[in-house]
């Protein structure tokens, strides 16, 4: 990089812009430690990965045109760990290489934050810290946060083919990023948008640029990427409009369908491996999670909570636990809800979390069972990681707080484990159409009528829960034991809200529970679906008649099954329910 020039004082390296260089020499190189107090006291974001913050340049000499700028920092922090510290020997920092391909999108007349300077610490050839120095741009905002859902349609419109114009020039440039998303894509508004709106790429530590090319899969993985951002913030209709605009003069109808059909398909796996990567952040400390041990002679105690203000003692809690299930007897007595030889439930009164809460313990007494938990596959462990899963996908759940694992010291297995949950205000489906739907005054057999004054409210609360359970399949979830008394429905009559993927008054929220046997993939395939129908119809009571029923089915199966195919999957539902020995309503 001929505008860039090395300059050495041990154990840090830098590589500075020429512009800029009297200005670092006399106020940055040597006084290092200049930069590590600033990140201390003023970070503007701070987590495992790095450290961000700003630092004004003091004047240079003689009135340096560089000095008193504002300048943006970032700050890699070192990974612990052979593999980083062989890598770190090898390849470039993070700051290094973000600074290099800086430079060759400005060299290439692409916008992107002007790289002012890098810096390496390095011990025995080791990178162990790096900065990034970037010139700080004023009036800048991220795509995500720039509110361009509420922009009339021509400015919105004039954004997109500017954003799809730039996805194809860095394609064609052989420029690859890969973690590019609209949280990545600053967006400068000069006056009206519907002029010229300025987009500047931002967080290249991890692109790279590829001489011999882009190969098609990674170009469409990379809009994939772009526009399930998109897809977050606006409708899909406007993420057709952004990949038309990247096509830019192909519009051949079969192509389109066909490009259309691959980029969903590749936005439905991202969004996959996303949301999975996002849940296993709870098995470790982080900004959203908490994670400890407490070495004992006897045993050995991990504890996963979510960071929560004022915190809650749950030690107290667990140990009120074991005395109720010491003294268990049956009939079983409050707060003592459930008592099996590989089960117990609780429920105690917490103002802290703001209700009660549920503490459910795991027993591990068979050795199949312990084996499990040695490589982490115990139910309680399951249900805590799915739990978050469903809230980071936006499923109703019972709020997961904590889990607390008692280990082995000696074999390191799971002796028993202890899943914390909060409640959740609502009836079992089951049991709420039995109170809701059945006349009270009747003389016929309660499992045979609705009320018939509720006929209106009957259709709807079955519209609103066959989109729960087709939202729940949309979204690469399969409940293994999907039974009515694991759905709990919470009725709020006085405050509706708007379904934001399908467009109508919801009343009603679904909660789904005992989530130890949850699979998550990127589609749920056709023989999972009957499944759950077939367990759902099978739990449901014989108050729903077979006209509910097939309106049920009518609402979940649109669009999914196509018409000629219809009465052989209802078939095999009632088949399969039929085996399950379920008295089918007359």
């Amino acid at each position: 990089m001929p505008n860039f020039i090395r300059i050495k004082n041990n154990p840090y390296h830098w590589l500075v812009n020429d512009a800029y260089r009297r200005a670092m020499e006399s106020n940055l190189v040597g006084k290092e430690q200049l930069l590590y107090e600033r990140a201390a006291s003023g970070a503007l974001k701070d987590n495992n990965a790095r450290t961000i913050f700003t630092f004004t340049l003091p004047d240079g000499p003689q009135g340096h045109p560089a000095g008193g700028q504002e300048l943006f920092v970032k700050r890699y922090k070192f990974k612990r760990g052979l593999f980083n510290i062989i890598k770190s020997i090898f390849a470039s920092s993070s700051a290094l290489t973000e600074l290099r391909i800086s430079n060759y999108l400005i060299g290439k007349g692409k916008n992107t934050v002007y790289p002012v300077a890098a810096l390496e610490k390095r011990k025995l050839g080791i990178t162990v810290d790096s900065f990034l120095l970037l010139k700080k741009l004023d009036g800048m905002t991220t795509l995500n946060e720039a509110g361009i859902k509420s922009l009339p349609r021509d400015q919105k419109n004039i954004l997109l083919q500017t954003l799809g114009k730039l996805i194809r020039d860095i394609h064609n440039i052989n420029f690859l990023h890969r973690d590019l998303h609209t949280g990545n894509i600053l967006l400068k508004q000069s006056g009206d948008l519907a002029e010229s709106p300025d987009l500047f790429l931002i967080d290249l530590h991890r692109s790279y640029v590829l001489p011999e090319g882009l190969s098609r899969a990674r170009k469409m993985t990379n809009l994939a990427e772009v526009s399930f951002s998109l897809w977050k913030i606006l409708a899909f209709s406007d993420v057709v409009r952004f990949l038309k605009a990247y096509r830019y003069l192909d519009f051949r109808p079969a192509r389109l369908k066909e490009f259309y059909r691959e980029v969903a398909e590749r936005m439905i796996k991202i969004r996959h491996r996303l949301y999975h990567r996002r849940a296993k952040r709870c098995l470790r400390s982080g900004s959203r999670y908490l994670s400890s041990r407490r070495n004992t002679p006897e045993n050995i105690y991990q504890t996963f909570t979510r960071r929560m203000e004022p915190r809650i003692d749950f030690s107290l809690l667990i140990e009120a636990h074991n005395e109720i299930v010491r003294q268990a007897s049956f009939p079983l007595k409050h707060p003592l809800i459930k008592h099996t030889a590989n089960r117990s439930i609780t429920v105690y009164g917490d103002k802290t979390a703001g209700g009660k809460i549920y503490i459910k313990e795991y027993r591990y007494l068979a050795l199949a069972s312990r084996l499990k938990s040695l490589f982490g596959y115990h139910p309680a462990k399951m249900a805590w990681v799915n739990g978050n899963n469903f809230q980071i996908r936006g499923i109703p759940t019972a709020p997961p707080l904590a889990l607390v694992v008692e280990k082995d010291p000696f074999w390191l297995w799971a002796k028993r484990a202890y899943l914390i949950t909060q409640e959740v205000k609502a009836t079992t489906s089951n049991q709420y159409v039995m109170d809701t739907f059945i006349s009270a005054s009747s003389a016929s057999p309660p499992a045979s009528r609705w009320t018939s004054g509720r006929a209106g409210l009957r259709c709807k609360f079955i519209r609103e829960f066959a989109f729960a359970v087709r939202r729940l399949h949309n979204n690469g979830i399969f409940h293994c034991d999907l039974k009515a008394n694991n759905i709990l429905v919470e009725d709020q009559p006085q405050i509706t809200q708007i379904n934001p993927f399908n467009q109508f008054t919801q009343r009603w929220s679904f909660h789904f529970i005992d989530l130890d046997r949850v699979r998550f993939s990127p589609r749920i395939s056709m023989r999972r679906r009957i499944k759950n129908l077939t367990q759902l119809n099978a739990a449901m009571p014989a108050v729903m008649t077979r006209a509910d029923r097939l309106r049920f089915w009518r609402i979940y199966a649109n669009g999914l099954v196509s018409p000629g195919r219809e009465k052989s999957v209802i078939r095999q539902i009632m088949q399969i329910t039929i085996k399950r020995r379920h008295i089918w309503p007359g």
